[in-house]
């Protein structure tokens, strides 16, 4: 037991030293379908650095994160993320959460080994703004929309709420 529990806080850490670590690539160039792939780790790395940095500290650093990560994710051939307004009612308000919910869909497709659905993908994407957004619901500002989606979470019943509405 105590090593399962010692071999757990040793995954945490090293995420979080790698999420803190992380460096906006300079000069990235994506032009071609191989450019897109030769940034996916550093993608990893950016969305976990943009879940766990509160938005208040590193604005700057966050500004050029999110850059990154849209203009790969608007290029890339190898995501796709479909936005859909009824499962993702807080986006249009709120586009710090749209791009968490992005990353979360991002960070789905790129570690599984198979195509993510429209189900499964928004279910990962409102599962990172959940978790962003009470880590840090004392800075941002309150959103009832989300605030809706972790009742759902807390009844076991988001996911019923993504094939509801996708």
């Amino acid at each position: 037991m105590k090593s399962l529990l010692l071999t757990l806080l040793t995954t945490c850490f090293i995420s979080i030293s790698f999420a803190q670590s992380f460096e906006v690539p300079e000069n990235y160039k994506l032009e071609k379908g191989e450019d897109y792939e030769r940034y996916e780790d550093e993608i990893i790395d950016c969305i976990d650095w943009l879940m766990s940095t509160p938005p208040n500290e590193e604005t700057e650093k966050r500004d050029r994160a999110s850059k990154f990560y849209l203009e790969w994710i608007a290029g890339t051939p190898d995501v796709t993320i479909e936005l859909n307004l009824d499962v993702a009612p807080f986006a249009e308000k709120s586009p710090e959460l749209l791009v968490i919910y992005m990353g979360g869909w991002t960070k789905k497709a790129l570690n599984s080994d198979e195509p993510v659905s429209i189900v499964d993908g928004s279910e990962a994407g409102l599962l990172a703004v959940i978790e962003y957004y009470q880590k840090n619901e004392n800075i941002i500002d309150k959103n009832r929309k989300v605030k809706k989606l972790i009742r759902l979470k807390k009844k076991d019943k988001l996911r019923q709420f993504v094939l509801d509405n996708a």
